[in-house]
């Protein structure tokens, strides 16, 4: 039987691509980068972490900086005569994708889900929470959020966006009402609709803030730590 095909990652290092054998390439996304702080020492290579849309973490890597650390190791320590000479046996190593992990041990213990189709605001509201020490968890539509909700009992705050594709806010707000573990965790409708009647609406279905965007971060942070305190 032939061997399984490699996955190859090519960099461009120096004006030069370089292939790095991978386990497997799962996709490409957009990723709000956040940095890993003083407490934890990484390698040079190692750019901060990441959320995925799942709610999970992972490190995020430099390939040009692991390469060139891996080239640091392996060049030669003294220089050769001639470039005839510069013979090299050919580089054994193979990079490897870190997995992504769930991290427990956060600064705070406080977990919220944040429910929102699009994935910039999801992303920007989470680092914006992460920075304040809350751990997130996300979901892209109401649905996916009822599901994050039964896996994980230990949320204790929901940001609902309100137009979402499967189920929108509004059904989020009333499916939640069926199940009794969740139907008392605080949920603020953050959206783009100022109307008072989707306000009212909301607040009836059990709402118990509405925000509009655009919104001022320090007055989001403020509200959460007030419901936190309550």
């Amino acid at each position: 039987a032939s061997p399984p095909l490699s996955h190859i990652i090519l960099i461009r290092h120096q004006g030069e691509l370089v292939g790095l054998e991978v386990d497997q390439l799962i996709g490409e996304q957009e990723l709000v980068i956040r940095p890993l702080g003083s407490k934890l020492e990484s390698p040079n290579y190692v750019q901060g972490a990441s959320v995925l849309a799942d709610g999970r973490l992972t490190l995020v890597v430099d390939g040009g900086a692991l390469l060139q650390q891996v080239l640091n190791r392996y060049a030669p320590r003294t220089t050769l005569a001639s470039p005839s000479a510069a013979v090299q046996p050919p580089l054994q190593t193979t990079a490897t994708l870190i997995p992504p992990s769930n991290i427990e041990e956060w600064e705070n213990d406080k977990k919220i889900l944040i429910v929102e189709d699009s994935i910039t605001v999801r992303q920007t509201l989470t680092l914006t929470l992460q920075k304040a020490g809350y751990r997130v968890l996300q979901a892209k539509d109401g649905q996916e959020a009822l599901e994050q909700l039964q896996q994980h009992n230990d949320v204790q705050l929901v940001f609902c966006d309100l137009e979402m594709p499967r189920m929108n806010g509004f059904e989020f707000l009333k499916q939640r009402q069926q199940f009794p573990a969740l139907a008392n965790i605080p949920v603020i409708v953050l959206t783009s609709r100022s109307g008072e009647k989707h306000r009212l609406l909301a607040l009836e279905l059990g709402a118990t803030d509405y925000i509009t965007k655009p919104y001022l971060e320090h007055k989001l942070l403020a509200m959460v730590a007030d419901l936190f305190e309550i």
